[in-house]
């Protein structure tokens, strides 16, 4: 998301973090699965973070992410990083 614009993610971009957002009308256990990434160059890290709960993940080693969700909470939930993750706290 950017500047309140829905945007979708096939190519690397001139940035290294990305906001990623999620709304849902419905409390639950959700999965983000990250599909597609051999389409970037191997050697790019790529990283979800979680603002909610602080977590880390290499979408590289682990490309599947679950969380909770309660209907109402902050849309701005995650971020995706496109570069080390130097000084995040990580899960496996």
């Amino acid at each position: 998301m950017t500047d309140g614009h829905v945007l979708s993610i096939n190519a690397l971009p001139q940035q290294d973090v990305i906001d990623l957002g999620f709304k849902c009308g419905v409390n639950g256990t959700y999965t983000i699965t990250s599909e597609g990434m051999e389409s970037f160059d191997a050697t790019t890290p790529i990283w979800l973070e979680d603002l909610k709960t602080g977590a880390t993940q290499n979408l590289r080693t682990n490309p599947v992410y679950s969380f909770n969700y309660a209907t109402g909470e902050a849309e701005n939930r995650f971020k995706l990083h496109f570069k080390s993750a130097n000084g995040f706290r990580t899960t496996t």
